[in-house]
């Protein structure tokens, strides 16, 4: 059984960091409901990590108890109190180095992004914070830049930060300033920030792997959706995509730890603010959530259901 149960989690992680990304990047419904996509795309990522831990972990124990967890605390109890374990071969302490191993690398590699991440937001505010001046005209949590070049974004945390540039305030209309404004916003109450982080330490820690890329990018461009969607409702979305047009011909630039309205492919957003299409029915969506609660179900029930077998 417990090869079964082995066997079972390292296809699934291998298919959720091979196949399933490249397959789900090219999808077309994303773009028809961005919020379950990344539901999705959350559920897939954590899976596929908890798979291959699992994995390791299923194969390290099977000789020591009738069930992961008991497995797992029989080998504790046993190391600590400085006893060999029984059973146990060259290939169960390999499996349970790679499971280990695992754990903390993408702990140490992806915690190091995100405080270095962190890190450059909270500078970039405390710069802000000097250089810029807030303009109450346009809402009191915006701050404005003395530079000429075109610049919009939002620094996400606490306090956060929506900066726009005197470039900006001359190259748009009010109209389209608003909604790009209203688009920030989007990105602040939301904390789309929370979403996009860990997609963006995967992608540090595990650079070689384009896969994780694919799944960082598309995450990026499902939350600027989302924006975009919570801006057109109090905008038109001519005059939104217009705003993207006009900052995406400028080459506007912003720091990359910031949210800006053009950090994801414009084109694809604004061909979907111009054409519209009705977004999947409501069944669809609750498939979709019901596929990311599946996902997530199969390595937790094995982790940690305790009636789960683990046989030898």
């Amino acid at each position: 059984m417990v090869l079964w149960v082995t066997l079972g989690l390292a296809l699934l992680a291998a298919l959720l960091i091979g196949p399933a990304p490249v397959l789900l990047a090219r999808a077309w419904w994303p773009l028809r409901a961005p919020r379950a996509a990344l539901v999705l795309w959350q559920a897939l990522g954590a899976t596929a990590t908890l798979s291959a831990v699992g994995a390791g972990l299923g194969a390290a124990v099977a000789p020591l108890a009738t069930t992961l967890t008991h497995g797992v605390h029989t080998l504790l109890a046993q190391l600590l109190a400085g006893q060999q374990p029984p059973g146990l071969r060259w290939p169960h302490y390999l499996a349970l180095a790679w499971a280990i191993g695992l754990v903390g690398f993408l702990g140490w590699r992806c915690g190091r992004a995100i405080r270095a991440t962190l890190g450059r937001r909270r500078r970039h505010r405390d710069v802000v914070d000097v250089v810029a001046e807030p303009v109450a005209e346009l809402g009191p949590d915006v701050d404005m830049l003395d530079h000429p070049a075109p610049t919009a974004y939002c620094l996400p945390g606490r306090p956060s930060r929506i900066v726009i540039s005197h470039g900006a305030v001359n190259l748009l209309p009010m109209p389209e300033l608003h909604a790009l404004l209203a688009h920030e916003r989007a990105h602040v109450s939301a904390r789309h920030d929370l979403a996009v982080l860990p997609f963006t330490a995967l992608a540090h820690a595990l650079s070689g792997l384009t896969t994780v890329h694919l799944a960082r990018d598309a995450v990026c461009l499902l939350v600027e959706m989302l924006a975009d969607d919570r801006a057109r409702r109090s905008h038109d979305d001519r005059i939104l995509a217009r705003a993207l047009l006009q900052f995406a011909a400028h080459k506007s630039a912003a720091p990359p730890e910031a949210f800006a309205a053009t950090g994801a492919p414009v084109l694809t957003r604004v061909r979907r603010l111009l054409e519209p299409v009705p977004p999947i029915s409501a069944w669809q969506r609750l498939l979709v959530y019901q596929l990311a609660l599946a996902l997530l179900f199969v390595p937790v029930g094995v982790l940690f259901s305790p009636l789960w077998p683990v046989l030898p």
